[in-house]
């Protein structure tokens, strides 16, 4: 599947017009059956290996990844995501984080969203720069569902997500507030994170 995809993707490159690109992309996706043949597809679509100063490919890609969002159910999508998530045997495709930020923009699914962005906590995501950008936006875009999973980072990493003094008061704000309710609910966190946050440990 994924070598008739990096075929395709070059063949329909050479359409240089949007419609007609479009076109060629949506004749292709009409042949796909199945809700597995679906998932397959979009897996192997996110994990083509091309860079963003290759142009006309890497929007071909990213057109063809919208197109499947309008055309395939929310589930297809979301189920290719984990899949290529849970992959630990190849690294994370530069295109996760695209991919993601653009079926939340589509389908608002915030909780699967969430869920996706702690795996990629496990994942070690910070590891990988270009991904760990999208990570970040994506993490600042779902507030204040995401402080699940921003209070599951390395500290370390927490601490450097926001460097605008702005930005990062209004987090540290979001995450305080997460922090006193999950506190009263009886659970406890590292003392670097509540000194962090200005919180008396003893509260």
């Amino acid at each position: 599947m994924e070598k008739y995809v990096s075929t395709l993707l070059i063949f329909v490159t050479k359409d240089k017009k949007k419609k007609k690109r479009n076109a060629s992309i949506k004749s292709f996706l009409s042949h796909v059956s199945g809700s597995s043949n679906a998932v397959n597809l979009v897996c192997s679509l996110i994990r083509v290996d091309v860079d963003s100063s290759a142009k006309e490919l890497f929007k071909t890609i990213c057109d063809t990844l919208k197109l499947c969002l309008k055309q395939f159910e929310p589930h297809i999508v979301g189920n290719a995501l984990r899949r290529v998530i849970n992959d630990t045997n190849r690294e994370l495709p530069l295109l996760l984080l695209r991919t993601i930020l653009m079926f939340y923009k589509r389908h608002s699914l915030k909780l699967q969203v969430v869920e996706m962005l702690r795996k990629l906590v496990d994942r070690q995501v910070w590891s990988r720069p270009r991904l760990w950008e999208g990570f970040k936006i994506l993490l600042r875009t779902l507030l204040p569902d995401s402080c699940s999973v921003c209070v599951s980072l390395p500290f370390e990493r927490l601490q450097v997500l926001e460097t605008d003094p702005a930005s990062r008061d209004a987090l540290m704000n979001h995450i305080r507030n997460y922090v006193n309710v999950k506190r009263g609910n009886g659970e406890t966190f590292g003392p670097d994170l509540m000194s962090w946050l200005g919180v008396a440990s003893s509260e």
